[in-house]
């Protein structure tokens, strides 16, 4: 290795300063230097590390004569050089291998849903007007749906209806018209009717307790159990 490294002149007798000073000012030369000293390295790497190639077990089964010049490599029985080509291998999947498999499941783009944005001929102050106005209108409606103390005018009339029909008729929704002067009679339970007329009675009792109590004076005594026995 020492004999390969002296004879290609990487490594010999130190240079002397005048030597290094002239090879410093000499850009040119100093670049070229540089690339013969790592073309040097490079060959005697190679015959040094007799991995790097793929080389047949044994020579040339026949020998045979040809006119075709043999480099170097088919002399001495190379047929590739594994080492680079698996370098090479990985290079070429982290270029493709590897993009695809970081872009897997994700879905990249945007979609802009701005008012405006694909319209060339709006400018931006009304691009911002009119998004101002359609959040006010959008805050507004929001607003209104449930609002109580609003006229119809502001909002659309909400009618209840069942099965595709509405429950009441345009005369019931007039205003100022009250459910309870309708005659509900007809509509009534029997349990409703009963009910109806126990509350009628206990009210029509008080009303006669109370005119009672206002003629005497003083409210009625309450009758002792000897008295309700006769």
């Amino acid at each position: 290795l020492k004999a390969s490294l002296k004879d290609q002149g990487i490594i010999g007798p130190q240079k002397s300063k005048k030597q290094k000073r002239q090879n410093a000012q000499d850009a040119k030369a100093s670049t070229d230097k540089r690339l013969q000293r790592h073309e040097a390295l490079a060959s005697i790497r190679e015959q040094f590390n007799p991995f790097q190639f793929k080389t047949s077990a044994r020579g040339p089964k026949f020998e045979v004569t040809t006119n075709k010049p043999q480099n170097d490599k088919l002399a001495k029985g190379i047929q590739g050089r594994p080492g680079l080509a698996k370098a090479t291998a990985e290079q070429r999947r982290k270029e493709t291998l590897l993009v695809e498999m970081q872009r897997r499941n994700k879905v990249g783009g945007i979609v802009d849903r701005r008012f405006g944005e694909d319209d060339p001929n709006m400018t931006l102050e009304d691009k911002m007007m009119e998004r101002f106005a359609r959040e006010q209108m959008k805050s507004h409606k929001k607003n209104t749906v449930f609002d109580l103390e609003g006229s119809d005018d502001d909002a659309e009339q909400v009618t209840l209806t069942h099965a595709g029909k509405t429950l009441f008729d345009d005369d019931d929704m007039e205003v100022g018209r009250d459910d309870f002067d309708e005659n509900i009679s007809d509509m009534e339970s029997d349990d409703e009717r009963s009910a109806r007329k126990k509350f009628l009675k206990r009210l029509r009792a008080e009303e006669e307790a109370a005119e009672g109590e206002g003629e005497d004076g003083q409210p009625e005594r309450k009758k002792t159990k000897k008295e309700v026995m006769e």
